[in-house]
């Protein structure tokens, strides 16, 4: 008879003594001590801040982690990029684009693009970029740079007689911009800002005065009939933040290229103080840092 006796099962808790069947043990392990034994893994369990995945060891939760943070800093630039700009379909320029090597300090290189131009097109550039080399910035430059006067001062008319100017300014430069803006007629009517990314996708953190920089400031100003016209509600569809990453020294982001290509179609494009990695199809570049 005792063959068919089914066997007892100790209950797996090594402080109770409870023995059953098998099944009678597991419905008691259940409703005696498995609560137990989950608030106990709980509390020793590792835990990630980003997903709130438990692990029982540190070194699990460490592997863990770093794959984790990048999934969620991927999704999170994939969703920033998709807010600002990222997504402009950029414009098919035709055009070979016009190199002009220069000293913008000298007034007879302005005069000869603009009979240049006039004799090409028939008409002045009706989107211009100027990156000036301000002075008295935080960090030493190695190229010469302006004072606001020099720069306040170029003849900028000669180039632009209506249209839209992006005018990318130090931390301490606004109002030398608006300065600018107001010499020479323009109307101070937005500012695009661009929050630089490091190649890993993080803020970058730059030197500044009193606080880290992590972005960079570009005025924008109109002139003449452009500041009216209807078809320019395309402008709207254009956020004024732009969240890219870092590239050469500086180089500034594809997206503003794509701003005023999108917002001025196929008229002449000018930029001022350009280098070599701005030369552009359908674009005329003028600086003395261009071969």
């Amino acid at each position: 008879m005792e063959h068919l006796l089914k066997p007892l099962h100790s209950c797996p808790v090594e402080s109770c003594d409870y023995k059953g069947s098998k099944n009678a043990t597991y419905q008691h392990y259940h409703r005696n001590h498995l609560q137990d034994k989950i608030e106990k893994y709980m509390r020793k369990a590792f835990e990630c801040e980003e997903c709130n995945y438990r692990y029982s060891t540190r070194q699990s939760l460490h592997v863990h982690r770093k794959k984790c943070q990048d999934i969620h800093r991927n999704r999170l630039i994939k969703e920033l990029r998709k807010l600002a700009n990222h997504d402009i379909e950029p414009t098919h320029l035709i055009n070979d684009p016009v190199i002009v090597e220069c000293d913008v300090k000298v007034r007879e290189v302005w005069e000869e693009l603009h009979r240049t131009q006039m004799a090409k097109d028939g008409t002045l550039f009706r989107v211009v970029i100027m990156d000036a080399p301000w002075d008295r910035t935080c960090l030493p430059l190695k190229y010469d740079t302006l004072t606001d006067k020099q720069i306040k001062e170029m003849p900028i008319e000669l180039v632009q007689e209506e249209g839209f100017l992006f005018m990318w300014v130090t931390n301490s430069k606004p109002e030398s911009a608006l300065s600018f803006f107001k010499k020479h007629g323009y109307r101070w009517i937005e500012t695009i800002v661009w929050v630089k990314l490091t190649k890993r996708g993080t803020v970058f953190k730059g030197q500044g005065k009193y606080i880290q920089h992590g972005c960079e400031l570009c005025m924008v100003g109109v002139k003449g009939r452009y500041e009216d016209i209807k078809q320019f509600g395309k402008f709207k569809s254009s956020l004024n933040v732009i969240v890219e990453e870092m590239r050469e020294a500086s180089q500034k982001p594809e997206a503003l290229y794509k701003i005023a290509e999108k917002l001025v179609p196929n008229d002449p494009f000018l930029e001022i103080f350009g280098r070599k990695h701005n030369i552009r199809r359908g674009w005329t570049t003028m600086g003395n840092q261009l071969s």
